[in-house]
């Protein structure tokens, strides 16, 4: 990680474009577990469950101009799955805060959501934050499905109605 003064930042050599494809396996494309680090204009493609994973250490983050897509396995049928992820009900995330997601396309994950028949749907999440500290940002993204890749929440979260769910306070 960095430090207030001196983030670390991941972008690709040519200013342009890069692609990370991970259809080999790995549970994330990026997994962040330390503060002050920028991800920038990455291409971000296959992880098994989530594109980019955020971990109890991870706090003043900015992920920016990315493409995430085909995350997840199929047949999820579980909210757990994102393109972007705090797992709070994994890992204690309450220290994750100050996590600006902007600009990113997040689309068609592996499978889709379960309908609505017969209760509420589980599936992916675009942008899921299940249990996290407060002061986020998510501002001019594209999060957007198929006919046969769609989301239970374009941006969802864990524990609706309590003060530790999503979202929590002072976010945009």
């Amino acid at each position: 990680g960095g430090t207030p003064g001196n983030y670390i930042k991941y972008q690709p050599a040519n200013g342009i474009s890069s692609t990370i494809n991970v259809n080999n396996g790995s549970q994330n494309c990026i997994w962040i577990n330390a503060p002050y680090i920028i991800i920038s204009k990455l291409t971000l493609i296959g992880a098994a469950e989530d594109g980019i994973r955020l971990g109890p250490n991870a706090h003043d983050i900015l992920i920016d101009s990315c493409d995430i897509s085909g995350w997840g396995y199929v047949g999820m049928g579980s909210n757990n799955q994102a393109g972007v992820r705090i797992a709070g009900f994994k890992d204690n995330c309450y220290g994750v805060v100050r996590v600006v997601i902007q600009r990113c396309k997040i689309h068609e994950s592996r499978d889709g959501s379960t309908s609505w028949t017969g209760g509420h749907p589980g599936g992916p999440n675009g942008i899921n934050f299940e249990e996290a500290g407060g002061n986020h940002v998510i501002r001019y993204n594209e999060i957007y499905g198929s006919a046969t890749h769609y989301f239970m929440d374009g941006i969802g979260g864990g524990d609706n109605f309590t003060k530790s769910g999503f979202s929590r306070s002072d976010m945009d």
